[in-house]
């Protein structure tokens, strides 16, 4: 049977120009993709985000490449005024570049990049002490502030601590017990510390923490307050052998010469084709940009989108246009051929896109679309609330430094009715700096972004009128007191988020519909997949 099709398939070639249905990866009115086409298009989506996204996620990836194949012949051919002659050649060239370059790193400059076992024997001794790992253990701590001048607090709480060392059963509980009660600012990711390393401990530390088994251990004293912790696992010393780190030194070592030779070679080709960059400071779309040899270069033309660079990124982009005409005509005809090849395809597939994303919006904007959009909002069953927030935020900026945290401990424990202000009064009268920064109908993502422990610390652990416990930020080096005001509901942006969602989900809905007219309208098949 395989026989009698592969003799019909060549009749058919040889007759009529058509290749039997089963040599087919996508047929239609006016497109023919065979499997062997079809094979070099996978190679190329394969490595493309979308799909290595849809891979990882367990989706159908060969019918979408089959579909965005479909898409890539026929967007082009029917709908390309969609894109303007203007897009369409930049896009062209800034893919015919970006291969340029890759075909040149590949065929000219690689092949001149050797590595020996030797220099990386040599990287590898000078540079030991970086592939070894001290002893780490990996812990969650509780600790309650109790300093040696608040006796009675003391008394307290060490009585508290017992309470609390009693209540501990395993690793879940205990990082229960340190939401609840922990005075250390680890109370926001429920007492977890993650690896402490041994070079980075005190001793008495070490005798503590590296001594015996996993598990809990004995309440410590310290002149802050008390401490208790509870090892998760321990973590051995360990030096990367040569043969496990010579992966990592070879690809450091062959970027570094990559990018040594590079530089040469630049330099040489800037003088073999008498290229001269001009001052770029006017930035006008006539302004001469490079010259090649006698051939003078615009703005304009070499960088289109000029008006919306920096300087900086402008002279980036200059150089990299110049040298990229130097490449083209140092690549071998085989790499050029490569080029062609390959460019062709990405800008194919990357033109095909726009003109799907631009056919997308012309159907959102009909009324079908509007109208999915409105049943999907009708139909959802997530109401997202979005929440504003009122706090003030006492700030002393440093370092990270318990004594400054016993400070503001101090502070917390003797403050009265003036609140954050008389705290504030008593570290400049210290001549400690403070700051009082009010956020007014803060919404949520915005406290977000001043750091996960004052977000969760608001989200969670206070309601309006609190005070937060003294904690650090360490991404802004902060020490901070919160002061909850209010908590509020925000309708708008509640809307807005609904709005949203349904958005998307219209989207997504819109473009599933699309994408099967335009298979339908063009007689798109998959005879095998």
């Amino acid at each position: 049977m395989t026989v009698l099709k592969l003799a019909l398939s060549a009749c058919l070639i040889l007759l009529f120009g058509v290749t039997y249905a089963e040599d087919m990866a996508i047929q239609g009115a006016d497109i023919t993709v065979t499997n062997e086409k079809f094979e070099l298009w996978r190679d190329f989506l394969s490595q493309q985000k979308t799909f290595k996204k849809q891979k990882a996620t367990g989706e159908n990836v060969q019918q979408s490449m089959l579909e965005a194949v479909a898409l890539a012949y026929i967007l082009p051919e029917h709908y390309g005024a969609l894109v303007s002659a203007a897009e369409t050649r930049r896009l062209k060239q800034t893919v015919r570049d970006r291969h340029i370059r890759r075909q040149f790193q590949q065929h000219v400059l690689l092949p001149t990049v050797t590595i020996s076992d030797q220099d990386i024997a040599r990287a590898y001794a000078q540079q030991k002490q970086r592939f070894t790992r001290p002893p780490g253990v990996d812990i969650l701590e509780i600790f309650l502030w109790a300093p040696k001048d608040f006796p009675e607090l003391r008394e307290r709480k060490a009585a508290q601590m017992e309470e609390i060392k009693a209540k501990v059963t395993d690793a879940n509980s205990f990082r229960a017990l340190a939401e609840q009660y922990s005075d250390a600012t680890s109370a926001v990711s429920r007492g977890d510390v993650n690896v402490l390393f041994a070079d980075r401990i005190s001793q008495d530390l070490k005798d503590v923490l590296f001594t015996g088994q996993h598990g809990l251990r004995d309440v410590v004293a310290t002149s802050r307050g008390y401490y208790l912790f509870y090892v998760l696992r321990f973590i051995p010393r360990r030096t990367g052998t040569l043969e496990e780190i010579t992966p990592l030194l070879r690809k450091r070592l062959s970027a570094q010469k990559l990018q040594q030779v590079k530089s040469a070679v630049d330099k040489q080709l800037e003088n073999k084709y008498a290229i001269q960059f001009l001052d770029l400071t006017k930035t006008a779309g006539d302004q001469t940009a490079y010259t090649f040899g006698e051939r003078v270069v615009t703005l304009a033309e070499c960088c289109p989108r000029y008006g919306k660079m920096d300087n900086q990124a402008l002279t980036q982009a200059v150089h990299r246009a110049a040298l990229t005409r130097a490449y083209e005509k140092e690549l071998p005809a085989e790499a050029l051929k490569n080029v062609e090849a390959e460019s062709s395809m990405e800008f194919a597939y990357t033109l095909s896109r726009m003109i799907f994303d631009r056919l997308l919006e012309q159907e959102l904007s009909a009324s079908g679309c509007g109208q999915i959009r409105k049943q999907i909002a009708r139909e959802m069953t997530f109401q997202p609330q979005a929440l504003r927030w009122t706090f003030d935020l006492l700030i002393v900026k440093g370092r990270e430094d318990p004594s400054m945290l016993d400070r503001l401990f101090r502070l917390r424990q003797q403050a009265d009715a003036s609140g954050l202000e008389g705290m504030c009064r008593a570290l400049n009268g210290r001549e400690i700096a403070c700051d009082i920064v009010t956020y007014t109908d803060v919404p949520v993502a915005k406290a977000a972004s001043l750091g996960p422990e004052i977000h969760r610390t608001l989200k969670k652990y206070l309601a309006p009128g609190e005070l937060s416990k003294p904690m650090y930020v360490p991404d802004r080096q902060w020490y901070v007191i919160v002061h909850f005001k209010a908590r509020d509901r925000d309708e708008e942006t509640s809307q807005a988020l609904r709005d949203r969602m349904a958005g998307q989900k219209a989207r997504q809905t819109c473009a599933e519909i699309l994408l099967k007219r335009l298979l339908k309208r063009h007689e798109i098949v998959f005879p095998v997949q």
